[in-house]
């Protein structure tokens, strides 16, 4: 399909979540912040000066506030000129990871009052099956083993697993490819993560030698953890687990462009491995293009997920395959963030719309999406 038959790009003009992310979600953020300051000014500031550093951070904040709600043009926050401990500080800041999927949210059902643990998993697996916007799991697990035994005998079975948020989410990731391993169903699991925290909160390499050479040993939670950061460490040693770096993953394009701009990480996801897992709403986004696809139409699925892989590895209309066997098995794993969302059936948007007609934007609502 050509760019000018597609569906326009999401923008603040169309897009009541994009305009209310500028208009309402960042004002409220910068107060937030500025209440912490005067809030906690005693324990940021400086006594000594009456202050006048927390005061000053209050007032371009508040000018930065100011020219976001009058759409006045931003004005440059400086530094000032005897800061010279601001690489130091942008070194140590991090971020916790800002959100699980949904089958780890058991937090809001009631974990921290110790309830019968059998009834938290129940709990668990209700609340996700109701909040599961699509849920192609019985297709990803049908199609799980015939991808595998079409692998050729030279090449070990391989999972890419195109990674999201760092902490706790990578925790988990790591879990579920163990169990991948462990039951048989992948041979080898490749981590893709990203050469930056784009996104602020993104898995780097940096991440997977902190959890496994610090976090995980050092926990005074459970020393059991110490012997799973060993044996993932062993699997990475032995070759089980992998982590390859790309840059393209960190480029401003839709992954449209995957093929021509980086032709090398193209070819690694359709031709030599056997599932690509693509994690977040992010990679999801850029799945979509963040284009106005109209969720329930099948034939804006097809359209936005052919245009990230060419017609060689494309479904016909049937579902199956049209390279004999050849084609990987495509999965994308989001709790939704944002307004934009292929592949829904009309029973079920109009369903979740009547649950709350903000629900993609909530981070409530999971796609495990066949593309």
């Amino acid at each position: 399909m050509p760019d000018q038959a597609l569906p326009s790009m999401l923008n603040a003009s169309n897009s009541a979540f994009a305009l209310a992310t500028i208009r309402d979600r960042l004002p409220v953020i910068l107060v937030k912040t500025l209440d912490d300051l005067v809030k906690y000014k005693g324990k940021y500031g400086n006594p000594e000066n009456d202050f006048d550093d927390i005061k000053s951070v209050i007032s371009e904040i508040s000018k930065l506030r100011y020219e976001l709600m009058t759409n006045k043009p931003f004005v440059p926050l400086l530094p000032e000129p005897d800061a010279v401990d601001i690489d130091l500080y942008n070194e140590i800041c991090s971020l916790w990871a800002n959100e699980f999927d949904l089958s780890l949210k058991a937090d809001e059902m009631g974990l921290e009052k110790h309830i019968n643990t059998s009834q938290l998993r129940s709990d668990v697996r209700i609340k996700t099956a109701t909040q599961m916007v699509v849920d192609d799991m019985d297709t990803i697990t049908n199609r799980w083993p015939p991808r595998f035994a079409a692998t050729s005998a030279d090449r070990r079975r391989t999972v890419v697993l195109v990674m999201d948020n760092t902490a706790p989410e990578m925790f988990a990731d790591l879990v579920l490819c163990e169990f991948l391993l462990g039951a048989g169903l992948a041979e080898r699991i490749v981590f893709m993560p990203k050469i930056m925290p784009w996104f602020v909160s993104d898995v780097t390499q940096f991440d997977f030698d902190w959890l496994l050479k610090e976090a995980l040993p050092g926990c005074a939670v459970s020393q059991k953890l110490a012997v799973w950061a060993e044996r993932w460490s062993q699997r990475f040693h032995e070759g089980s687990f992998a982590l390859e770096l790309h840059a393209f993953w960190t480029f401003p394009f839709g992954y449209n462009e995957l093929q021509t701009r980086s032709p090398d990480l193209y070819r690694r996801l359709t031709m030599d491995c056997d599932v690509v897992i693509f994690k977040g709403d992010l990679n999801y986004r850029k799945l979509v293009e963040d284009r106005l696809w109209t969720p329930d139409s099948q034939e804006d699925k097809r359209t936005a997920f052919q245009r990230c892989f060419s017609n060689s590895l494309a479904l016909d209309d049937d579902g199956d395959d049209d390279g004999g066997g050849s084609r990987p098995l495509l999965v994308a794993l989001r709790v939704a963030k944002s307004d934009v969302a292929v592949g829904l059936t009309p029973a079920r948007l109009q369903a979740v719309r009547a649950l709350d007609p903000q629900w993609w934007v909530k981070g409530l609502f999971g796609f495990a999406q066949f593309l």
